[in-house]
């Protein structure tokens, strides 16, 4: 009995390794092989339409660039044109206002009230224990061309020459003090109507003699009238003001000149004349 060869059947490859480098090489299309790794041929068609769309995508970047760019330079240009003309606008609203303040201020100079005053001494100059006083007419005249109302007048004496604005203003800050400036007390003067003549007293504390004495080498001390005209004017309805610094003297007719300096120890002075001081006389 012949014995049959065997049949190998399913058997495997001889060579196992071989059989799977086989199987693995395959061509998937004629220019793509792999081999144990891929590599790839991409076709030239590809290649430049991928270059094509690289290019097209740089230009599209690039003039978005210069889109931005224009866009902020128009920006930049249409902020400080803004800025220009509000600047322009500012200068030429603070010009029409400028004007309108002149126009206004010069109306009101020209319409408002203005009182003058002058000093007329009716008493001798006294000095006592109390410390000095003098009686006076302060001659109030309307020269403006409104009325002006709640017109008074305040004086006051003082020996100190050199602080004699400081303590006019004083008098002239209380006379506009509030507890006084809303009072409507004083007169009321029309435009052209005659001056009228208001009597009043001025006077200076003994401290203010002491102190004037002590100053001087030989005791002589020279006073000086301060007098505030306070008033409301009916044009503005605000209070203005007329300001007088007068220095006191005795004419010496028998040696031709005037004397301002008197010893308070003597008494009484009188003859007594209200002169300008060359300073401190203001209208506002």
């Amino acid at each position: 009995m012949t014995d049959k060869p065997k049949s190998h059947g399913n058997q495997g490859h001889p060579d196992p390794d071989k059989a799977g480098r086989d199987q693995y090489k395959r061509h998937v299309d004629g220019d793509i092989t792999v081999r144990g790794q891929i590599e790839t041929h991409i076709p030239p068609s590809a290649a430049q339409q991928h270059t094509t769309e690289r290019t097209e995508d740089k230009r599209t970047e690039k003039k978005k660039f210069i889109v931005e760019v224009v866009t902020l330079v128009v920006v930049i240009i249409y902020a400080g044109l803004t800025a220009w003309q509000g600047c322009s606008n500012k200068k030429s609203a603070d010009a029409a206002k400028t004007s309108a303040d002149v126009a206004h201020d010069s109306l009101v100079l020209s319409n408002r009230p203005w009182v003058s005053a002058e000093v007329y001494l009716t008493s001798p100059l006294q000095f006592s224990d109390a410390g000095a006083s003098i009686t006076l007419d302060v001659r109030l005249q309307n020269v403006g061309h409104s009325v002006a109302k709640s017109v008074g007048a305040w004086p006051a004496l003082t020996f100190d020459r050199i602080n004699a604005l400081t303590k006019q203003q004083e008098l002239c800050d209380k006379a506009n003090a509030p507890i006084n400036a809303k009072s409507d007390f004083g007169y009321l003067l029309f435009p052209d109507q005659p001056a009228i003549r208001v009597p009043t007293a001025a006077s200076a504390s003994k401290e203010d003699i002491a102190n004037a004495v002590a100053k001087s080498p030989g005791g002589s001390i020279t006073p000086y009238l301060l007098v505030c005209v306070d008033y409301q004017s009916t044009v503005e309805g605000q209070h203005r003001q007329t300001k007088l610094i007068r220095m006191l003297v005795k004419p010496r007719p028998e040696i031709n000149a005037i004397i301002g300096a008197f010893n308070p120890q003597e008494g009484p002075v009188s003859d007594v004349k209200a002169i300008p001081a060359g300073r401190g006389d203001s209208a506002n």
